[in-house]
């Protein structure tokens, strides 16, 4: 650590980047602070003014990676040994210094829809409350898929509508599930109750097909269609 910080003293470049073969950009000194937890290089750095916005090739930023984003980094078994406080820190300094948070990484997701998948309600309202827009692409969709419902309850206080573009995915991430409460949430919210799939299966279908009769109550209670058909020509 002494030497990090005498070549940062001496105007080493905090941004040098590794490339890939193609001339992207891989990853920085910084990046390996964040992904391990090292909070006193992720400090010296962040000190000295580091870019906290610098993207790697997979399209992410440091704070995708506070946030636990990617394996890519060594083992995985050192990434889990980061305490939460540490990653409390290291994430609470990156949204202080107002890293970038609506953007998504070159496989879709933002750094708010990790959180989701982490089931991290802290970084989820703490980002939120420094900016990230609740109904950036298909988070509630992701949160359908976590079954929590303290964490749906906390995107709906915090704004969150649902996109008739996600109907489909919503739909399909409950049938993993199948979880009454989180469907109660939903059909609160607005949530079409016939929405079907591709095969033109509705959310009675399935839970019929699975054998899922409490679930299909609940959707015979708030009005599902019985004659709903299938593409082929099957009702539930």
């Amino acid at each position: 650590m002494n030497l990090i910080k005498y070549l940062i003293q001496n105007g080493a470049d905090i941004n040098a980047a590794k490339e890939t073969s193609s001339g992207q950009v891989f990853t920085r000194a910084f990046d390996f602070a964040v992904y391990y937890g090292n909070l006193e290089m992720f400090s010296a750095f962040m000190e000295a003014g580091v870019d906290i916005n610098a993207k790697t090739y997979q399209g992410r930023t440091p704070v995708f990676y506070a946030l636990g984003a990617d394996a890519q980094f060594g083992r995985l078994e050192e990434r889990f040994k980061i305490d939460e406080k540490t990653k409390r820190k290291m994430i609470n300094d990156l949204l202080a210094k107002n890293c970038e948070l609506n953007i998504a990484d070159d496989y879709g997701s933002s750094p708010l829809m990790y959180a989701i998948a982490a089931e991290d309600l802290e970084s989820v309202s703490s980002m939120i409350e420094n900016g990230a827009d609740v109904n950036f692409k298909a988070s509630l969709s992701l949160a359908t898929k976590t079954n929590n419902p303290d964490l749906m309850d906390l995107l709906f206080e915090k704004g969150a509508v649902i996109d008739p573009e996600n109907y489909s995915s919503i739909a399909f991430n409950l049938s993993l599930h199948f979880s009454i409460p989180i469907l109660e949430k939903l059909l609160a919210q607005g949530f079409p109750i016939d929405t079907p799939n591709q095969d033109l299966q509705t959310l009675l279908h399935l839970s019929v097909m699975k054998n899922e009769y409490d679930f299909a109550k609940i959707l015979l209670e708030r009005g599902a269609r019985l004659e709903q058909q299938d593409v082929n020509g099957k009702s539930p």
